[in-house]
């Protein structure tokens, strides 16, 4: 319906975006590669579905540059993970270490190398 249409539109916009922010983000030259190559951006629904309000299967983007230790182009399920050990492993990342984000009962990281 009109809703779906909506929603599509406006995500689209989202991403046109964040395709924006990357291609600026690698014409800044910094030390022997781009601003990119040291940046880690996350995108992110709060919702996997409005309509249930339900964080299972959270859509989540990592883009990443050559030198944040991250594995691209690839998909990963992180089974029912708490997407606060996410938010720990990209604080690790970007030189914050932390064995944890958040709440005490979501200790841990995700492993993205």
């Amino acid at each position: 319906g009109t809703d779906d249409a909506d929603k599509i539109k406006t995500e689209n916009w989202f991403a046109t975006k964040l395709l924006r922010l990357l291609d600026k983000l690698s014409a800044v030259p910094e030390g022997d590669g781009t601003m990119l190559d040291n940046t880690a951006v996350l995108w992110l629904n709060s919702l996997n579905s409005g309509f249930g309000h339900t964080v299972l299967k959270l859509p989540v983007i990592v883009a990443a540059g050559a030198n944040m230790g991250i594995k691209t182009g690839r998909m990963l399920e992180f089974n029912k993970e708490a997407h606060n050990k996410l938010l720990a492993s990209l604080a690790n990342a970007v030189g914050v270490p932390m064995d944890g984000w958040g709440d005490a009962r979501f200790k841990g990281v995700l492993e993205l190398g």
